[in-house]
C-alpha cells in the first residue's frame, strides 16, 4: 500500500541553484491544506487585508501586521474555515468558505515570489517519493519573479489551466478524492521595494468569480 501523502515542498531552480518557495502539506484524517512559506531570513508578517474596489493591491504598513519569527502557516480547514496560525494559535481570521468538497476547480490561495535569486537555499536532493515529496521548478533568468495558483476541486481533476503539478488525496472521510492543482506562472513586479521573499494569501471565496466592484477580503503571510 502506498504511503499517504503528507507533504508536497515547492523548490525553484534559478541560475542553477535550487531555492525553496513553501512546503504544502495535507491532515492525513480529512485533507485539510496548510501552506507554510519559506522566509529567506526569517522574518514572516501577516494579517487580514483588504483591496479596495477597483485596486489591484494594497499595501498595509507593517507596523499594522501581525510578525513573528516562528513560521506561521495559512490554514484552508475541509469544513471551509480558513484562518493564519502560527505558535498553535490563531493570528489571523477565520475567514469562512465552501468546504473543500464543494470546491470546483478555482484558484484558493496563492503563492507570489518575488526575486528567485533571494529566496533561502535548498540543500540536498529533491525527494521524489515517500510521504514527504519535492516538486521542482526551473526557470531561467529571463523571469526572476512569479506566482503559484493553487486550485481545489472535491469531485473530478478538472481546472480552468492545466496544472504543473496535480495531487490526488484519499481519505477514509471523503466521498470521493480531493484534486489539487498547481501552476506556475510568470509575475510582473508591482511597487517592488526591491525585497525578495514568499506571499500567501487566501480566504476568499473560489467558487464565485470575484466582482472588481466590491473589496476583495483575504488572508496573508509575507515571509521575507
Amino acid at each position: 500500500m502506498a504511503p499517504i501523502l503528507r507533504s508536497v515542498r515547492i523548490l525553484i531552480e534559478f541560475d542553477d541553484v535550487i531555492r525553496q518557495v513553501c512546503k504544502l502539506a495535507w491532515s492525513t484524517n480529512d485533507a485539510s491544506l496548510y501552506v507554510f512559506p519559506y522566509a529567506p531570513e526569517g522574518t514572516f508578517y501577516f494579517g487580514q487585508s483588504s483591496i479596495p474596489a477597483g485596486k489591484t493591491y494594497a499595501r498595509v504598513p507593517f507596523e499594522e501586521q501581525g510578525s513573528s519569527d516562528a513560521t506561521p502557516h495559512l490554514s484552508i480547514h475541509r469544513t471551509g474555515q480558513v484562518h493564519v496560525k502560527v505558535d498553535n494559535k490563531i493570528a489571523a481570521g477565520p475567514m469562512k468558505t465552501p468546504s473543500l468538497d464543494g470546491h470546483v476547480g478555482n484558484e484558493a490561495a496563492s503563492i507570489q515570489i518575488t526575486h528567485f535569486e533571494r529566496l533561502a537555499l535548498f540543500e540536498g536532493s529533491p525527494r521524489r517519493s515517500g510521504p514527504d515529496q519535492d516538486h521542482l521548478y526551473r526557470t531561467t533568468g529571463q523571469v526572476e519573479s512569479g506566482r503559484l495558483a493553487l486550485m481545489i476541486n472535491g469531485a473530478i481533476p478538472d481546472f480552468p489551466h492545466q496544472p504543473d503539478l496535480l495531487i490526488t488525496l484519499e481519505r477514509d472521510v471523503l466521498s470521493s478524492p480531493l484534486y489539487v492543482g498547481v501552476l506556475g506562472l510568470p509575475m510582473r513586479l508591482v511597487d517592488d521595494d526591491g525585497s525578495g521573499g514568499v506571499l500567501v494569501s487566501g480566504g476568499w471565496d473560489p467558487t464565485v468569480e470575484p466582482d472588481p466592484s466590491r473589496d476583495f477580503d483575504h488572508l496573508y503571510i509575507v515571509a521575507r
